[in-house]
């Protein structure tokens, strides 16, 4: 990797950067269970409900990660919702951008939800296992 920055996406600059981020954010969402599709992602993108954050490795764009923020009745965390990306090893220290926004809005903690594939790796970047998540389709 030659010159590895992340930075946020302004909503409005979304549309700018939408060709980029598309296609990551469709591969992490193949992974859900359909709460979201492209095009909600994209409209609440647009009204600031979620935020972009994508990930460059000199002119070419290696990560695109969505956010939101939940307001728990005693706690405010930022979710991460999507995550596509290639090599997570070589950005995955970037997360601490996310972290750092989160911090400043008031957020005390980031969750996702994760692939069991991924605990390992979401580890090294202070990640706990909290609980497991189980659903039955009805």
């Amino acid at each position: 990797m030659d010159q590895v920055v992340a930075t946020g996406i302004p909503s409005k600059h979304i549309d700018t950067a939408w060709p980029e981020v598309h296609t990551l954010i469709q591969s992490a969402l193949e992974h859900s269970r359909g709460e979201l599709n492209l095009q909600d992602i994209y409209d609440r993108l647009k009204s600031t409900d979620m935020q972009l954050w994508v990930v460059f490795d000199g002119d070419h764009v290696v990560a695109a990660m969505t956010t939101e923020l939940v307001f728990y009745p005693r706690k405010k965390i930022c979710r991460i919702v999507t995550l596509g990306g290639w090599d997570f090893s070589q950005w995955g220290n970037h997360i601490e951008l996310v972290a750092d926004w989160a911090r400043s809005t008031g957020c005390d903690h980031i969750e996702t939800f994760a692939r069991r594939g991924f605990v390992k790796t979401a580890k090294k970047y202070g990640f706990e296992e909290q609980y497991t998540l189980l659903s039955k389709p009805l």
